[in-house]
């Protein structure tokens, strides 16, 4: 790889990171689907005084929204601290690494763990449709975010519990190429509402591709003067 190439690729990143920041939209949850109820208990430092929390009858499985009034697609909740709420609201596109925003925590689930959703994504989302394999799917992606706070999260039914456990193993015991994911952060400030996976088909795909190239072809200009 040239230095040329290489600095090309610096700036690709660049924009395409600094149009997920400055993209902001209108989501609206709709419902949920392909779920069971889960009863959480979960442990996070520097939350509640590092006390384990517990919530019974929490939907785990598909949440389902819309963007900007568009076609409604399915995703699934990054945030077990917030609630969903039918809005719409403001959401802003953020590196997944960074989400969730709560009012609880707000460092983010770190790299490591996005990462294991990326994989989680790539090697589950959309290979079945049934309420367990889906809410197993939901909860194994809870208990990452959990794990990347440097805490836990299990749900009381051990068969689930261990079900969702062993989506996250496969990732981590097997080459699984990892998805291109964002996260949709409440814009409207920490805590209010639940953060979700951003859904690359979901029509933002398109414009944040744009945005990169906008500021590739800035780029290129202003080499050329």
């Amino acid at each position: 790889m040239t230095m040329r190439q290489m600095k090309l690729g610096l700036v690709v990143a660049a924009c395409l990171i600094g149009g997920i920041a400055a993209s902001a939209d209108s989501l609206k949850y709709t419902g949920y689907s392909d779920w069971y109820a889960a009863n959480l208990r979960w442990k996070i430092p520097g939350y509640m005084g590092g006390v384990e929390q517990s919530e019974d009858n929490i939907v785990a499985g598909y949440y389902k929204y819309s963007i900007n009034g568009g076609a409604t697609f399915n995703s699934f909740c990054l945030d077990f601290f917030d609630k969903a709420d039918e809005g719409p609201h403001t959401y802003a596109a953020t590196a997944l690494e960074k989400a969730p925003l709560t009012q609880a925590i707000s460092v983010g689930m770190g790299s490591d763990a996005a990462l294991t959703i990326q994989k989680l994504w790539t090697a589950f989302y959309g290979k079945t449709d049934n309420k367990y394999s889906v809410g197993d799917l939901q909860v194994a992606i809870w208990k990452t975010v959990a794990a990347g706070l440097g805490g836990y999260l299990k749900v009381t039914d051990t068969t689930r519990d261990a079900a969702a456990q062993a989506l996250i193993n496969y990732v981590k015991n097997n080459e699984v190429a990892p998805a291109s994911l964002f996260a949709w952060s409440n814009a409207e400030g920490p805590g209010k509402y639940q953060d979700y996976i951003g859904v690359p088909d979901g029509g933002v795909t398109l414009v944040l591709l744009g945005m990169s190239m906008g500021g590739l072809a800035f780029f290129a200009r202003r080499k050329e003067s």
